[in-house]
């Protein structure tokens, strides 16, 4: 007769006894089945429970169990590969597919940030601020989740809104607007997607800013060039004035004078010509410098609901 729990019965299990015992060897508390049904009903179960954390506001907490509910559908890759029939690994994919979701939510969170209905969009009531926005391991499971379902519009979404969290706008946009075509109506996402649009016109106001103060150095060093040469013959068209030298002495005084100064005016022109080509073109290195950055994270696709 084996001596494995009834599936059925996992859900019953007190939260405090999952999270709390210090008798056995972290970060694991809970010892595996040999069983594949029981695995995967204990892991249904231990995010059920972590999703009734989730709403209480327990962030820690959700995290703790849905990772548990993970450990519990985890499997070798051989034994994954070759021992477990199509059937089985239909079940391990459904059964981590919402953990992954629901753990990138957590690590998205903040106070206050969600509506907090545990289903994966992310949220809270906002009480408390528990240490747990982790937008880097966000990325990681909601990547996961899509290596699954390479078209959920959940994970696109969560996997965009980390990208643009971490200031990845191509990858982001990419996702986002993957999720709004899947989803025309989503809020989230529409919010996500103005962020984004936000946060690009602080980036292009930032550099046109940029390039402001660079051309006003300029436009002042040349100025100031200018100046000299002017203060500098007239003072010597006043020295010739004073030694009695002839008007044709001070005329090509001041003819020089007038040439510094045309000089200077030149170079301030052609310096404004060199900043309006070197923009864009600034623009165009930094496009291509993201798109390099963002081919580091992988292509995910698009998506079904759970």
């Amino acid at each position: 007769m084996s001596n494995e729990k009834d599936p059925a019965k996992a859900p019953t299990v007190p939260y405090d006894d999952i999270l709390d015992i210090d008798d056995k060897p972290a970060p694991h508390p809970e010892e595996r089945s040999h069983i594949f049904e029981t695995r995967v009903a204990t892991a249904h179960a231990r995010r059920e429970a972590a999703n009734d954390l989730f709403r209480s506001g327990d962030i820690g907490g959700a995290i703790r169990l849905y990772e548990l509910a993970l450990w519990h559908v985890e499997f070798d890759e051989l034994s994954y590969e070759y021992e477990l029939m199509d059937k089985h690994r239909d079940m391990v994919k459904a059964a981590r597919l919402p953990v992954y979701l629901n753990l990138a939510a957590c690590r998205l969170k903040e106070d206050g940030d969600g509506d907090g209905d545990g289903d994966g969009d992310g949220g809270g009531d906002g009480s408390g601020t528990p240490p747990t926005r982790d937008v880097a391991k966000a990325h990681a499971h909601a990547a996961a989740a899509l290596a699954i379902d390479a078209a959920h519009p959940k994970g696109l979404y969560l996997r965009g809104k980390a990208a643009l969290l971490r200031g990845n706008t191509e990858p982001a946009r990419r996702d986002l607007k993957a999720a709004l075509a899947l989803k025309p109506g989503d809020k989230l996402v529409r919010e996500a997607l103005l962020a984004l649009k936000r946060q690009e016109e602080a980036a292009r106001q930032a550099e046109r800013e940029t390039w402001a103060k660079i051309r006003a150095k300029q436009q002042k060093g040349a100025a100031a060039t200018a100046a000299a040469a002017a203060t500098a013959a007239t003072a010597a068209v006043e020295a010739e004035a004073e030694a009695g030298g002839t008007g044709e002495t001070a005329d090509t005084a001041r003819r020089a004078a007038e040439a510094s100064v045309g000089a200077a005016q030149t170079e301030v022109q052609t310096i404004e010509r060199r900043l309006s080509w070197l923009l864009p073109i600034a623009v165009v290195c930094l496009a291509v410098l993201g798109a390099l950055l963002s081919a580091r994270w992988g292509e995910g696709a698009a998506a079904d609901e759970l």
